[in-house]
């Protein structure tokens, strides 16, 4: 299973992502892990996570440079049509994921708010 996990980048709450990944893991082996690339709070976590389990992850950064203020959207549409995320965990204070819902519709991607 892929997972896409979004999250702030000022997150603290380590064990609430481990905790997390390692419940949905128990359900169905998780086999990539996927981030948008902050080298701190819940993408790192999430990093940590899958290195710890010895399963791969792969990043993707908004460009913020060319992209400006759509970036994070941007960089979705592309994540989201390369990946095809089983699963969208949602931690607190993501933002920019209105559209993650959107492109989640076919039906073919599960996305679940985390309220810890």
């Amino acid at each position: 299973m892929k997972v896409y996990v979004v999250g702030f980048y000022k997150n603290e709450d380590r064990e609430s992502v481990f905790r997390q990944l390692s419940d949905w893991h128990r359900r169905e082996i998780i086999t990539d892990v996927i981030t948008g690339g902050e080298e701190t709070g819940t993408d790192l976590h999430a990093m940590q996570w899958a290195d710890e389990n010895e399963i791969e992850y792969r990043t993707y950064k908004p460009d913020w440079k060319a992209d400006g203020g759509s970036a994070a959207i941007k960089r979705n549409f592309v994540l989201y049509g390369q990946e095809k995320p089983d699963l969208i965990l949602l931690f607190e204070n993501a933002r920019g994921v209105d559209n993650l819902t959107k492109l989640a519709r076919d039906g073919k991607t599960q996305i679940v708010q985390v309220e810890e």
